[in-house]
């Protein structure tokens, strides 16, 4: 078993995949505004692009505020599997109404396995 590596990862307003297999990504975000706290982001989605494994993988994410504590965490986690390790596995999660108590950094992160990817994605929430 080789663990996989992070290739993308991505915070964006959705993701389409076109009849090729091409994936486009809709309305990259790496910084947002609101003009009151506590607040949250109506729609997103996490695009996660896995790759160069051979085996099974549980990948999970989560996005922590910038007290370092979990607003989001997907507990469930999503299965991967690798025959080859020229195979890649992407997984775009959608979250409704992610939760920003207050300005700052937020960080998406990836977790394979229980260990948590390197590359963690930043989230920079302004107030207006």
């Amino acid at each position: 078993m080789i663990q996989p590596k992070l290739i993308h990862l991505m915070l964006c307003d959705a993701v389409s995949r076109g009849p090729d297999g091409q994936v486009s990504l809709i309305g990259l975000i790496h910084r947002i505004s609101r003009s009151h706290f506590p607040a949250a982001l109506e729609h997103c989605t996490v695009y996660c692009r896995m790759g160069y494994g051979d085996g099974d993988f549980t990948l999970r994410l989560v996005v922590r505020g910038p007290d370092g504590e979990p607003v989001y965490d997907d507990h469930e986690g999503v299965g991967l599997c690798f025959e080859d390790v020229l195979d890649d596995a992407s997984v775009a999660l959608q979250i409704d109404d992610l939760p920003l108590p207050e300005p700052g950094a937020y960080w998406v992160e990836a977790w394979l396995d229980g260990r948590q990817m390197p590359n963690a994605l930043p989230l920079y929430v302004d107030r207006i």
